[in-house]
């Protein structure tokens, strides 16, 4: 979550070594209704190991904005997504995008 927006960033999951990988930058509203990125700019600053990467993202598609950079997949993989859409303050969010969700807990069904 950015404010009034949701960013879901996609990385490269396989690159063992740091080279060229895209990231894209989904953005919606908290609605999941895509909003339109024509015009808009960011940078995704990724943080993957001991080496820093900073990707220009540019539009590309309705609702996503999309970049190259150098950098591997490491497992404590962190992105830092800043976006600015026109007419719009700068948003930024963070996030660890390998880094797996923990299972949910179970759920005690006998109280139903």
């Amino acid at each position: 979550m950015a404010g009034i927006y949701h960013f879901e960033p996609v990385v490269a999951k396989d690159s063992k070594e740091a080279k060229d990988n895209p990231v894209i930058v989904y953005v919606t509203d908290h609605a999941n209704v895509k909003i339109p990125t024509v015009g808009a700019g960011g940078t995704a600053t990724i943080l993957a190991g001991k080496q820093k990467a900073a990707v220009k993202l540019v539009p590309d598609g309705d609702n996503r904005l999309k970049g190259i950079g150098k950098y591997a997949s490491t497992p404590d993989m962190k992105v830092v997504v800043a976006i600015t859409l026109p007419g719009k303050p700068a948003e930024q969010a963070r996030f660890t995008p390998l880094v797996s969700a923990p299972p949910p807990a179970p759920m005690d069904h006998s109280k139903h």
